[in-house]
């Protein structure tokens, strides 16, 4: 455990602490590395994101330190501890200044945060010396002036101070890439006050709240990877969002629970249909399941397996349908032998293949 010394602004390769209502953990262990600084949400069931006192003094691995430690960045992560704390510290402020003193010699500085962490991380940015962000739905403030679209009787509003220190996401002067549903009024207006330096992926339909809905397919996954090397085709990710889209049970629940006219509820039931193939047998939806991963449509192969339960029988598709494809396209079979191991995790064959392909692509 580190202890605060205002004197003192070194900072060891592996620690962690607690900084006023804020969690850190971190490791600094090559500065030729991309550093990343990760923002964990006001996600209230998530025990990474709202850790309590006894978890953050074990030292456990908060939102997004394993991941990227995983990947090989350096990598500092922040959570609340006990309730959401909107990073709203005297310590953690003092904190991040030591900090940016401590990691000066690391040139390429990321950021990553979603809603709550969206706002820490753009907040901060500026004072982290961070170059790129990328940002889930994130809220730009809870200042009243600044957004007053926010209920004055919020639990974060009346619980801290909003007036003085980084109060606002959308003054970062980085980069990056926000993802955001535009007809989500709250997350629209926050985000329209973010700088055009900022690309914008519009996820209509979802909601606030929908990042976990792109674990699955690896939209997220491959998105989080492109952003580290900066290389994030803004417009592809677009079309791969819209097209996955279609293939969400969660999608449809969130426009088909709204205040719609019969008519638009009628076309969106039949529209759900169509897609998700409801109603059929596991065979049929098996047969458009390999349809799809034939033309390459993975995204929409996955959504489907997952829509029907995830059943044991789609593992011998995606294992076939891989073995098909490793000579040829590699990283392709990789990705399906993945997702029949998530179906099937004991599969014998599908263990051993995918350790080989490991060892052929030389992944982590």
């Amino acid at each position: 455990m580190m202890t605060n010394n205002d004197d003192e602004y070194l900072i060891s390769p592996q620690g962690f602490g607690v900084f006023g209502n804020v969690y850190a953990k971190w490791s600094l262990e090559n500065s030729e590395l991309p550093l990343m600084f990760t923002f964990a949400s006001a996600e209230l069931q998530d025990s990474k994101s709202v850790l309590s006192l006894l978890d953050a003094e074990k030292g456990i691995d908060p939102w997004g330190f394993s991941l990227f430690k995983k990947i090989g960045l350096n990598v500092v992560s922040f959570a609340s501890v006990e309730k959401p704390s909107w990073y709203r510290s005297e310590e953690f402020h003092h904190f991040i200044y030591k900090l940016n003193v401590a990691t000066a010699s690391f040139n390429i500085r990321l950021g990553y945060g979603v809603s709550m962490g969206g706002f820490g991380a753009a907040a901060f940015s500026n004072s982290l010396g961070m170059q790129r962000l990328l940002l889930l739905y994130p809220v730009a403030s809870k200042n009243s002036e600044l957004a007053p679209w926010i209920r004055d009787d919020e639990g974060a509003r009346l619980w801290y101070e909003w007036n003085l220190g980084c109060v606002d996401g959308a003054t970062s002067y980085c980069e990056g890439i926000i993802l955001y549903d535009p007809l989500y009024r709250r997350d629209a207006k926050a985000v329209d006050r973010f700088s055009n330096r900022f690309s914008r992926i519009r996820c209509p339909g979802l909601g606030h709240g929908f990042a976990g809905t792109f674990v699955s397919s690896g939209i997220l996954n491959d998105l989080i990877k492109d952003f580290i090397v900066n290389a994030v085709n803004v417009s592809l990710m677009q079309r791969r969002i819209n097209n996955a889209r279609r293939f969400m049970p969660y999608y449809y629940n969130k426009i088909l629970n709204k205040e719609i006219s019969m008519r638009r509820k009628d076309i969106i039931t039949s529209y759900r249909i169509k897609c998700l193939i409801e109603d059929s047998s596991l065979k049929d939806v098996g047969i458009k399941i390999k349809k799809m991963l034939d033309s390459n449509e993975i995204d929409q192969a996955i959504l489907l397996a997952e829509a029907h339960g995830r059943d044991d029988v789609f593992a011998d598709i995606f294992r076939d349908s891989s073995l098909i494809f490793e000579s040829a396209r590699p990283l392709y079979a990789y990705k399906l032998m993945k997702y029949a191991q998530r179906i099937r995790p004991d599969g014998p064959l599908i263990r051993a293949t995918l350790e080989r392909y490991v060892k052929e692509l030389d992944l982590i």
